[in-house]
């Protein structure tokens, strides 16, 4: 198993300090990747259902000081030399995928090819609304967004003709470093995701499931790749569990037995002050670093 932690690039520790030695703090303890959330303009009435609490609440207030994912996954690699840093998740309908594949490619390039790219959906129609984006048709574009960036980053000439995306005539460059080039993961875990995971994606990332919840789901998954002509051997399988407090030895091992391979800590930043926050990251080190690989 190998562990994650959620940079500070959202909230009171929203800062060039805070993330670089966050950042810095990660690599020594041995975490293998950094990973920064994303929302760029958040309404102040939101009646859009969170689908991560039990009320349906967001936590951040419309006023909390959000950093763009990439320039912060940006600053975080400068500041390290081998941890991996991600996006948890990006949602696809916010950023056009021409400029979306530019800037990662770029960090991808810049950090040594240590990027990889969870998407998500999206679930706040009012910052579609604020962004001037679709909605409703959300989940098909997602899929060929993936589609999208794969193309731009592996093709010498761009010729893309999809639904929703058409794109041709003109070359783009740079690659990422790798290759196959940046991961792209899908994030959440309904049904539309299972799919799209299939159709599209080289790994599967949901949000807050449980072991008992990510078994489920599991079968699931393996009839849509089956009916792709694909297997789980071809997906990455990471999350990000309900919460620290659980990941136990025996929950740890249920997520292994799984075909988990990384587990994203969603970190707590409500400490007085950044030394709270630092101390945090070694705790978690001394509860999950026994367990890695």
């Amino acid at each position: 198993m190998k562990f994650g932690l959620r940079l500070p690039g959202a909230g009171p520790y929203a800062g060039p300090e805070a993330i670089t030695a966050f950042a810095e703090k990660a690599e020594r303890l041995g975490f293998d990747s950094i990973w920064m959330t994303d929302h760029i303009a958040l309404p102040v009435d939101v009646a859009s259902r969170y689908p991560y609490t039990q009320d349906g609440k967001f936590f951040w207030p419309p006023e909390t000081p959000y950093f763009d994912t990439i320039l912060t996954l940006t600053w975080a690699s400068a500041a390290t030399e081998h941890i991996k840093v991600g996006t948890s998740v990006l949602i696809a309908g916010w950023h056009h995928p021409v400029n979306t594949a530019k800037a990662l490619a770029t960090l991808d390039v810049l950090n040594g090819g240590r990027t990889i790219c969870a998407v998500g959906t999206g679930w706040m129609r009012e910052q579609f609304e604020i962004l001037g984006s679709p909605f409703e048709t959300r989940g098909a574009r997602t899929t060929e967004y993936l589609k999208l960036l794969r193309h731009l980053w592996t093709e010498d000439l761009i010729d893309f003709q999809g639904e929703h995306f058409q794109f041709s005539g003109f070359k783009f460059y740079p690659k990422p470093v790798g290759k196959p080039p940046i991961p792209l993961w899908c994030g959440g875990k309904s049904t539309g995701v299972l799919k799209r995971v299939a159709a599209a994606a080289d790994g599967w990332h949901p949000l807050y499931i449980a072991p008992d919840e990510l078994e489920r789901k599991l079968g699931e998954l393996e009839g849509y790749l089956a009916d792709a002509g694909r297997s789980m051997d071809e997906i990455t399988l990471s999350a990000r569990p309900v919460s620290q407090a659980t990941l136990d030895k025996d929950t740890i091992d249920h997520y292994a037995g799984l075909g988990v391979r990384l587990l994203i800590a969603d970190t707590s930043f409500d400490h007085d002050n950044l030394r709270g926050v630092l101390d945090e990251v070694e705790r978690l080190a001394d509860q999950l670093m026994p367990f890695a690989d």
